[in-house]
C-alpha cells in the first residue's frame, strides 16, 4: 500500500512534506518514525501518511538524515524527484533536528533550497502549556497530567475542576 501511494504521488507529480520524530523504544533502541503528508494536482486535500518506522544506528544528525533518505529512496523517490516535490521538513526542535548548523534540517536544506524548515505545531503546544503551567502560580500539575492522559479523564477533569475553579468549560 505504501508503495502504490508513493508511486502516485509521484506520478501525478505531487507536493510533499516529511514530519519526522526520534524516540527510544523501551529496550533503549532509538527509532525514527516517518510522515508524509502530500498533496497532488488531481486532489482537492492534502493527505497525511505513515511511510516507516526505522532503527536508528545512532541519533546524530548525519545519520538521521542518511536513514530518512534512504527511505524516500525505497519508496521510490529519487534525488531529483525530491527536487521537485519536497516543500517542507518538520520536526521537534532538537538540536539534532533543526540545529542551525549542522541538524537534519539544515542538510536538508542545502540538498534541497526550495524547502521551508518547520517545528511541529503539536511540540510547540506542549511546551507552551508546559511554560503557562510553570508560570501560573499554584497551578496544579496533577490536573494537567490526568487531562493529557485523555479519554474519559478529561470529563472527570472538566467536571471536577470545573466546580473547584468556578470556570465553565465548553468543550
Amino acid at each position: 500500500m505504501r508503495q502504490k501511494i508513493c508511486q502516485q504521488i509521484i506520478k501525478e507529480d505531487g507536493k510533499v512534506y516529511i514530519l519526522i520524530d526520534e524516540s527510544s523504544t523501551l529496550s533503549t533502541r532509538t527509532t525514527l518514525i516517518v510522515h508524509l503528508r502530500c498533496q497532488t494536482k488531481n486532489s482537492e486535500e492534502a493527505y497525511f501518511h505513515f511511510l516507516d518506522l526505522l532503527e536508528l544506528p545512532s541519533a546524530t544528525a548525519e545519520t538521521i538524515t542518511k536513514t530518512l533518505l534512504s527511505c524516500m529512496s525505497t519508496c521510490g523517490f529519487s534525488d531529483s524527484c525530491l527536487q521537485r516535490s519536497l516543500v517542507r521538513f518538520t520536526s521537534d526542535r532538537a538540536e539534532v533536528m533543526l540545529g542551525k548548523m549542522s541538524g537534519v534540517g539544515q542538510t536538508l536544506l542545502e540538498k534541497y533550497p526550495r524547502i521551508i524548515l518547520w517545528h511541529c505545531l503539536n511540540h510547540r503546544l506542549e511546551f507552551s502549556v508546559g511554560d503557562t503551567i510553570s508560570e501560573v502560580h499554584g497551578a496544579n500539575h496533577g490536573w494537567w497530567n490526568l487531562f493529557q492522559s485523555g479519554g474519559g479523564h478529561k470529563c472527570t477533569l472538566k467536571r471536577n475542576y470545573s466546580k473547584f475553579c468556578g470556570l465553565n468549560w465548553q468543550m
